[in-house]
């Protein structure tokens, strides 16, 4: 409606000046030239309003399809889950370290600590289990994964996994398990509390040293069994 209105509005003006210019200069009387004056300022103020409600209407239009959209984050996030259960194994109910892989990752355990998979889920503790059978050494330790890489096959375990399975553990209410794995990968700081970033059941101390997300490992489990238990001082 607005637009049809500025069409009109903007016909009539060029239309108006058309026949003002083939108009005799002697038809012009001072009274004729006010009234045009005169109207040409009313078409101009028409005009201007006309614009200002289309402009208003278009905002307003591209308001309401900006609200009835899918927020970004939403749309990214659904994709985002897409891709992840494509990584789910039915059959052996855990989610492997890649779509279409057979391989197993500790890296996943962050998908129940990070509250991808609900902490009271058959997935999450189904999801441990099968990680704890494949990667899970004696004392505690955990391997990321086990398979051959550009390097070899592991020869060490990754520390950060170990604290990453304990925090997993107090996720999903396995306190007991939880407090008794933190306990035993204590012993493999050094005489100063200081963890390397891997680690072997002989005690030995690998990779980098200090690590400072093996020490981060260490505190989130830390404070995750603290805030289960409800009590700051059970270490």
């Amino acid at each position: 409606m607005a637009g049809t209105a500025f069409a009109l509005i903007l016909g009539g003006t060029i239309l108006g000046a058309i026949v003002r210019s083939r108009l005799p200069e002697h038809h012009l009387t001072g009274d004729s030239k006010e009234v045009i004056r005169l109207a040409t300022a009313l078409v101009a103020t028409l005009t201007a309003l006309v614009l200002a409600l289309l402009f208003a209407a278009s905002t307003v239009y591209l308001g309401i399809q900006v609200l009835n959209a899918p927020p970004a984050q939403d749309t990214t996030k659904s994709e985002a889950d897409k891709l992840i259960e494509q990584a789910y194994d039915p059959a052996r109910k855990l989610y492997s370290q890649a779509i279409g892989s057979v391989n197993l990752d500790a890296s996943t355990l962050t998908m129940i600590t990070m509250d991808y998979l609900g902490h009271d889920s058959d997935k999450a503790k189904q999801h441990i289990a099968a990680l704890e059978k494949e990667l899970l050494t004696e004392k505690g330790l955990f391997y990321r994964y086990k398979h051959y890489d550009d390097i070899g096959f592991p020869e060490s375990t990754f520390l950060v996994c170990a604290f990453w399975y304990v925090d997993a553990l107090a996720c999903v209410g396995r306190i007991d398990d939880a407090m008794h794995n933190l306990d035993q990968l204590l012993q493999f700081g050094n005489h100063l509390g200081i963890f390397s970033e891997d680690a072997t059941i002989d005690g030995s101390q690998w990779g980098n040293f200090p690590q400072t997300y093996s020490h981060v490992g260490l505190i989130n489990a830390a404070c995750r069994i603290s805030r289960k238990l409800d009590k700051a001082d059970f270490l």
